[in-house]
C-alpha cells in the first residue's frame, strides 16, 4: 500500500523492466504506480502473492522469466509485511547480483542494502502523480499542479508529504 516510496525509488533507480510483487488487495496501488511510471505491459508486469507464504513467494520469484533473465535487477524492498521483505531480501541474495534497496520517508532518503550507502530522495513528484497514486479523484481540465483540494486531511496529507512534491 505504500504507493508513494515504491514511485519515488521506481523515479530513481532505471530499470528496463519493472516486476511489482504485491497482495491481492495492494494489486490496485501496483497497478496505478505502473500507470503513474507511463509503463506499458512490455515494461512492467504484476505477481500476485499471499503475503504469509514465504515458500510460495521464493518459488513465484525463483520461476519468474524476468527475474531470470536480468542482468542486473534492482529489489525494492519498501512496502509489504515483513516476511515479504524476508522473502524479497532471500531471492535477492540468492541471484547473488543486483542491489536491494529500501525507501525511508521520514528521512528522506534511498538506502543501498547491500553497501548501506544512502542518497538523498529528491522531489520528483507533481500533486497530480500524488492523487493518482492515492487513488484520489483529479478534476479533469485543471492544469497540473493547480488544483487546491478542499478537504483538511488532504491538505494535511500534502502538507506532510509537500517534500516529495515537485
Amino acid at each position: 500500500d505504500q504507493a508513494v516510496p515504491v514511485y519515488i525509488a521506481a523515479r530513481h533507480i532505471e530499470a528496463p523492466r519493472r516486476l511489482f510483487v504485491c497482495t491481492t488487495r495492494s494489486r490496485p496501488v501496483a497497478d496505478r504506480v505502473a500507470e503513474a511510471l507511463a509503463e506499458g505491459p512490455d515494461r512492467s508486469r504484476t505477481v500476485v502473492i499471499d503475503p504469509f507464504d514465504v515458500p510460495a513467494i521464493i518459488d513465484k520469484l525463483e520461476e519468474d522469466e524476468w527475474l531470470k533473465s536480468a542482468r542486473d535487477p534492482v529489489f525494492d524492498l519498501t512496502g509489504g509485511t515483513k516476511l515479504m521483505w524476508a522473502a524479497g531480501h532471500r531471492r535477492w541474495t540468492d541471484v547473488g547480483r543486483g542491489r536491494a534497496v529500501y525507501v525511508e520517508t521520514a528521512q528522506r532518503r534511498l538506502y543501498f542494502l547491500d553497501t548501506f550507502e544512502t542518497a538523498p530522495l529528491q522531489p520528483i513528484m507533481t500533486i497530480k502523480a500524488f492523487l493518482d497514486l492515492s487513488g484520489l479523484a483529479y478534476k479533469k481540465g485543471t492544469p497540473a499542479g493547480q488544483q487546491i483540494p478542499r478537504d483538511p486531511a488532504l491538505r494535511e496529507t500534502l502538507w506532510d508529504l509537500r517534500w516529495v512534491l515537485g
